[in-house]
């Protein structure tokens, strides 16, 4: 009963972590949003930061990419 509970807030924690990063980088996918929480251990501000400096340092890469996606 006790792991069910813990269970439930841990959805809700990462529910929550996601519903904010949807918000703080709209112009992110949601599946480099979760390996990004995932590997933050769900901590919001860590995975952002994370996210924000990979985004820095491979901007030329990811301007390549989207062109070629488009």
């Amino acid at each position: 009963m006790v792991a069910k509970h813990q269970n439930a807030l841990q959805a809700q924690k990462e529910d929550h972590a996601m519903d904010t990063m949807v918000v703080m980088l709209p112009q992110l996918g949601p599946t480099v949003k979760a390996m990004a929480l995932k590997e933050a251990g769900f901590s919001v501000d860590d995975a952002a930061h994370m996210l924000q400096m990979f985004q820095s340092q491979n901007s030329e890469r990811l301007v390549a990419i989207q062109r070629v996606c488009v």
